[in-house]
C-alpha cells in the first residue's frame, strides 16, 4: 500500500470532529504553507549534496525486522553485497539512511502541504507522526526482547559448559574403570594359560605314570607266566620219571594222582582267567589314553585360537593408536597454522574507528 492510499484511508477513519480539530485558517495555512516550501527547497537542495551522488534514497515503510536486518555489525570487515571494507560500508550505510530519512521528511511536508493548501488541514502530518511514535515503541519492544533472549542464551551457555564439565568428569572415571577391567582381563588370561599349563603337565606326568606302571604290571605277570611254564614243565618231567613209579604204586596212589590233576587243572584255569582279566583291563587303559590324547589335542587348538585372536586384537590397537597419534599431528599441524596465519578465532579484531566516521560525515 502506497503512503497516499493509507493517506486516504486515515482520512477516510477519521470522525467529523477529529478532522475539525486538525483544520486551520485560510490565512494560517497560506502561512504555514509558505514555511514548509521554503523548507521543502532546502531539503531538495540538501538530497543533491553527498559523496555517493548514485545513491537512490527513495522512501519505503520497513518493518522492525527490516531494519534490524540491514545493520551491519562491527566485528564483520567487508559488506558482503558490495565488497567494501566496513568503514566504506558504514559511511554508505549512513549516507543511505540519511538521504531516505531526507527524502521521507520531504515527502511528509510536501503532503502536508499540499493538504493545507487544498484544505486547510494537517491530518496527514498527524498520522505520520503516530506512525514515528508506532515505530519507536516496536523498536524498544524488540531491544527488550533481545536483552531477554541475550539472558537466557548466557544462562543456556553457562548450563551447557556444566554438563560439558559433569560429561568430561564421566568420561575420565570411565576410562578408569576401562583400564581396570583390561587389567584384570590380562590378569585373568595370565592365570587361565598357567593353569593350562599346568593341567598340560599333570596329564603327561599322570600318563607317564599309567604307562610306568602297565609296564611293571605286564613284566610282573610276564615273570608270572614264565614261572608256571617251568613249573608244569618241571611236573611234567617229574610225572614221567615218576610214571614207571606210579604205574608200580598206581593202585595205591590213584586218588592222590587224581587230586594233583584235579589240583592242576583248577589252576590253570585260574590263571587263564586271571591272563584274560590283565589284557581287558591294559584294553581299557588304551582307550582311557586315546581319549585323553584326543582332549589334549582339542584343549591345544582352543588355545592356538585364542593366541591368534590375541594377536589380531593387539595389531587392532596398534593400529588405532597409530591413527590416534596422526589425527593429534594433523590437528596440531592445523592450530599452529591458524595461530601463525591469524585465521578464525586467532584473528586480530579491529575495533570501530568512531573519530574518522563521525569526521566524514
Amino acid at each position: 500500500m502506497s503512503n497516499c492510499e493509507s493517506r486516504d484511508d486515515s482520512i477516510d477513519e477519521c470522525t467529523n470532529d477529529d478532522f475539525e480539530s486538525y483544520c486551520l485558517p485560510t490565512i494560517i495555512s497560506m502561512a504555514c504553507a509558505t514555511v514548509l516550501e521554503d523548507a521543502i527547497d532546502e531539503l531538495a537542495i540538501l538530497g543533491k549534496i553527498g559523496t555517493f551522488a548514485k545513491v537512490s534514497a527513495e522512501y519505503q515503510y520497513q518493518s522492525v525486522e527490516e531494519r534490524c536486518s540491514s545493520y551491519i555489525p562491527e566485528t564483520q570487515l567487508y559488506d558482503p553485497e558490495t565488497i567494501a571494507t566496513y568503514e566504506e560500508a558504514m559511511l554508505r550505510a549512513r549516507y543511505i539512511k540519511f538521504q531516505r530519512d531526507r527524502s521521507f521528511v520531504e515527502k511528509v511536508l510536501y503532503e502536508t502541504m499540499s493538504s493545507l493548501v487544498k484544505n486547510n488541514e494537517f491530518v496527514c502530518l498527524k498520522k505520520y507522526v503516530d506512525q514515528h511514535y508506532t515505530n519507536i515503541n516496536n523498536e524498544d519492544e524488540v531491544f527488550r526482547c533481545y536483552d531477554l533472549n541475550q539472558e537466557t542464551f548466557n544462562n543456556l551457555e553457562n548450563l551447557l559448559e556444566q554438563e560439558r564439565f559433569q560429561n568430561n568428569a564421566k568420561l575420565q572415571k570411565l576410562s578408569e574403570t576401562i583400564g581396570n577391567l583390561k587389567d584384570k582381563i590380562e590378569d585373568v588370561c595370565l592365570e587361565n594359560r598357567v593353569k593350562l599349563r599346568y593341567v598340560k603337565e599333570w596329564e603327561e606326568s599322570r600318563l607317564e605314570q599309567n604307562d610306568l606302571q602297565l609296564d611293571y604290571a605286564e613284566v610282573f605277570y610276564t615273570r608270572s607266566i614264565n614261572n608256571f611254564k617251568t613249573d608244569i614243565d618241571r611236573e611234567m618231567r617229574i610225572n614221567a620219571e615218576i610214571e614207571g613209579f606210579i604205574l608200580e604204586i598206581q593202585q595205591d596212589h590213584t586218588q592222590q594222582i587224581q587230586h594233583w590233576m584235579e589240583r592242576y587243572d583248577t589252576e590253570i584255569e585260574v590263571r587263564d582267567t586271571e591272563i584274560q582279566m590283565l589284557k581287558e583291563k591294559r584294553e581299557d587303559q588304551f582307550n582311557r589314553l586315546h581319549q585323553l590324547s584326543e582332549l589334549f589335542e582339542q584343549h591345544r587348538n582352543d588355545i592356538n585360537s585364542y593366541l591368534a585372536v590375541k594377536e589380531i586384537r593387539r595389531l587392532e590397537e596398534e593400529l588405532r593408536q597409530k591413527q590416534i597419534r596422526a589425527a593429534i599431528r594433523i590437528q596440531a599441524w592445523w592450530r599452529g597454522t591458524m595461530y601463525r596465519k591469524c585465521l578464525g578465532p586467532y584473528r586480530v579484531k579491529k575495533g570501530p574507528q568512531k573519530g574518522k566516521g563521525k569526521g566524514k560525515k
